[in-house]
């Protein structure tokens, strides 16, 4: 996959996800095969005005490359200051996010809602790639309420944009209908950069099906790799083999966690790192026997040595876990707050 002047070896993104794709999770994933990677979506007012939490969210180790960092915002002239500023730092590339539905970002007239405006999607795009120096690319969503993804994508690309993402849903259906993959075909067939395509890939047959179906350059991955960054690894070795690789032994499953909680840990401060690492641990446990009761447990550990006491009891104690299959449902794409979406 050629996106301007980088070239992807294997199609396989992690999405943008607020709060949850920082460093160290960026990192996991790819380790296990990710072969694009993106910040978690940062504020073009936030940027401009120099606001602390978007400065640090603009951190990345070489490991992590290549790397996009995805914008949101709703005044061009400020996403194209906020594009300027993300260039001192050599992003691979920057994305922009007409995707987002939550409410505290709509009402500003940020993410999806731009999709009600594409003269303003458009000019966006236009003012932001003559900023920089490096490709730009756009996510989206099928359109906030009526579907405009063809129309949208159309703009963006005459505008400067050097491959799309599509989510294949609309914005104002949020996570509560099926990702309509047919959208992705169409958005391939009617653009001529790449396209991306995104939603309800929830396993390695999955990935596979949605580049078959629709044609698409690449796929991009969210929720479904919350607690799992290997799924990576498993859709390399799907598309190589045909056959759908085993889950992680247990043992590796903790020594991920482990690993993830000690890198939140310096890149946030004891405290924040292991409160940040809460939804992650949930994420990491799910499917296993008794996680209903591991959970609370994690929960409840005040620092990194208790978080190894509260799994080497799980283990005596379960000695047979990696025998007991996942609960089909444990394949679902996971509920994600406001605050934590994947956009």
């Amino acid at each position: 996959m050629q996106i301007g002047n980088l070239t992807i070896a294997e199609p396989l993104c992690l999405a943008p996800m607020a709060g949850v794709s920082d460093g160290p999770f960026r990192r996991l994933c790819r380790r296990y095969g990710a072969n694009l990677v993106y910040s978690e979506f940062l504020s073009s007012d936030g940027l401009v005005r120099g606001t602390m939490p978007q400065q640090k969210k603009m951190a990345f180790d070489p490991e992590e490359r290549p790397i996009g960092f995805q914008l949101f915002g709703a005044r061009s002239e400020t996403v194209a200051a906020a594009a300027k500023m993300l260039c001192r730092i050599k992003p691979d590339l920057i994305d922009l996010n007409f995707g987002c539905p939550v409410k505290k970002v709509v009402r500003k007239n940020g993410g999806a809602a731009i999709l009600k405006n594409l003269d303003l999607l458009e000019e966006i795009v236009a003012r932001a790639a003559a900023a920089i120096d490096c490709p730009l690319t756009v996510k989206m969503r099928a359109g906030f309420r009526d579907v405009v993804f063809i129309e949208a994508a159309q703009r963006a690309v005459r505008a400067g944009a050097a491959a799309i993402t599509l989510h294949a849903r609309t914005g104002a259906s949020g996570y509560a209908t099926p990702a309509n993959w047919e959208f992705i075909k169409q958005l391939k067939e009617a653009v001529g950069v790449p396209v991306i395509g995104n939603g309800d890939i929830r396993n390695a047959p999955d990935a596979e099906a949605m580049l078959r179906q629709t044609g698409c350059d690449g796929v991009m991955i969210g929720r479904a790799a919350l607690g799992r960054p290997w799924l990576f690894g498993q859709i390399v070795t799907y598309r190589k083999t045909g056959q759908p690789p085993p889950e992680p032994l247990l043992e590796e499953k903790f020594d991920v966690l482990l690993w993830h909680l000690a890198e939140e840990m310096k890149l946030h401060g004891d405290k924040r790192g292991l409160l940040r690492m809460r939804r992650h641990m949930a994420w990491y446990v799910r499917g296993l026997p008794a996680a209903n009761r591991l959970r609370p447990e994690l929960f409840a550990a005040a620092d990194y040595q208790a978080v190894i006491g509260v799994l080497q009891a799980y283990r005596r104690q379960h000695p047979n876990a990696d025998e007991c299959p996942m609960a089909a449902d444990d394949n679902e794409p996971l509920p994600l707050s406001t605050s934590s979406g994947q956009w």
